[in-house]
């Protein structure tokens, strides 16, 4: 039996749904807010309390296109502190999760079932030739020293966005920098060594000029 807070689990559950309903698949997101994959696969994991965190409400809300009080139920739960017992089923395509919720009747617990909910582990696929458009199109940005001063992964997705010929997904956008990121000779991306030592990998990318 695990317990969470009860907001922690609120937050959890609203910001998985807000996800869903924008298309976005967990790698996708977590680009999005700066995380690392495995960060969002626990906190929308059923059986570990790990959770999303509040002081970073806003930019949920920014990436998802909500407002900050989207993320929480509209009648709050009544306890600080809830009790779930989770069960977590995984598929060739998909982890299954079910519980139940323990709440007070008549001063005595009683269990009720939680929404079930189910996560895909099916791999996006990019088209090869999109691949190859959205390589070109950064590669002209780090020429044109976009890069530079480094750029977050969302405000990236924006502005390629505005450049872009109709609609794409962020993994097409995430496979293009792997692609720059791992070339041999220069200029080329890496991760942005310089930036803050946080656990928010909020600055993703920058020109890297260095000499051998």
């Amino acid at each position: 039996m695990l317990v969470y807070p009860s907001l922690d689990y609120e937050l959890n559950t609203q910001v998985r749904k807000h996800r869903e309903a924008n298309g976005y698949a967990q790698e996708e997101f977590a680009f999005l807010i700066g995380r690392d994959v495995a960060d969002v696969v626990k906190y929308e994991d059923l059986t570990t309390t790990d959770a999303y965190d509040f002081n970073h409400i806003n930019r949920y809300a920014r990436v998802l296109h909500r407002v900050p009080k989207d993320f929480v139920f509209k009648e709050s739960l009544p306890e600080n502190d809830i009790k779930i017992e989770a069960r977590k089923t995984t598929y060739k395509t998909k982890t299954m999760y079910r519980g139940e919720r323990q709440i007070m009747v008549g001063g005595k617990p009683q269990w009720v079932k939680l929404e079930p909910y189910s996560i895909p582990i099916a791999e996006i696929t990019v088209d090869s030739s999109d691949r190859q458009r959205m390589v070109a199109l950064l590669d002209e940005l780090l020429l044109e020293g976009y890069f530079r001063d480094g750029v977050t992964g969302y405000d990236l997705y924006m502005h390629v966005g505005t450049l872009w010929a109709g609609s794409f997904r962020p993994k097409l956008l995430i496979e293009g920098l792997a692609v720059l990121s791992g070339r041999r000779k220069r200029p080329k991306l890496l991760p942005m060594r310089k930036a803050p030592k946080t656990d928010e990998k909020w600055i993703l990318y920058k020109e890297d000029l260095d000499e051998d």
